[in-house]
């Protein structure tokens, strides 16, 4: 396990550092050259960087599993082993709980079909629900039963363009005013949860269009 554990986070470690040095290089390409279009790159780079947190501490927590050649008697913070579990079983912690909060809803089965975490949200858009997945796949030709990780590699903003259009939220935004942002997080949400933070990022994109 220890080796299996230090090969795994070995391959993983060697693309972040790749990602991580890139993403350094653009950001101080724009910083040095397109000072006035830094912000507008900002929210990806933030994006960018959380990512590579994540990878980076699913990498320190299988470390804490490939320490072959130690003692076997040795002292351990047992928080530490805790929080290392649950990095690992995050996933399936998630995808528990989306299997029971989407269970019997947006075409999903029940709780044991796996529905929930197999449809979850996808793409720009978060495409969720076996219903919606299938209508887009339908949409363009490809099988209903298609993987719906499809969404997210090949057709991110093809699926965010599609909801959109299917929504009609053209017809919407052109209404103006100050309740668009509200009327449109209702439609694609089902809800207002993040209007507060979706209005001030409106604001100011729309000041930067200004």
């Amino acid at each position: 396990v220890g080796v299996l554990s230090a090969g795994i986070a070995h391959e993983i470690n060697n693309p972040l550092n790749f990602i991580q040095g890139g993403l350094l290089g653009i950001k101080e390409y724009f910083e040095t050259n397109l000072q006035g279009h830094t912000e507008e790159v900002e929210l990806f780079i933030t994006a960018i960087n959380i990512g590579i947190q994540r990878a980076s501490a699913i990498v320190s927590s299988l470390g804490h599993y490939s320490r072959k050649d130690e003692l076997p008697q040795n002292q351990c913070d047992i928080h530490e082993i805790i929080d290392n579990c649950l990095i690992m079983l995050q996933s399936k912690i998630r995808g528990k709980i989306a299997n029971r909060v989407y269970r019997n809803r947006m075409g999903n089965g029940d709780e044991a079909s796996g529905d929930g975490w197999r449809h979850r949200g996808r793409g720009c858009i978060q495409i969720t629900g076996k219903s919606n997945q299938q209508a887009f796949f339908e949409s363009i030709g490809l099988p209903v039963d298609s993987d719906p990780e499809l969404i997210a590699t090949t057709y991110p903003l093809g699926s965010a363009a599609w909801f959109w259009d299917s929504k009609n939220l053209n017809k919407v935004v052109d209404l103006g005013g100050d309740a668009v942002v509200t009327n449109v997080t209702k439609i694609i949400n089902g809800g207002t949860n993040g209007l507060s933070d979706r209005i001030r990022a409106t604001a100011k994109y729309k000041s930067l269009l200004a």
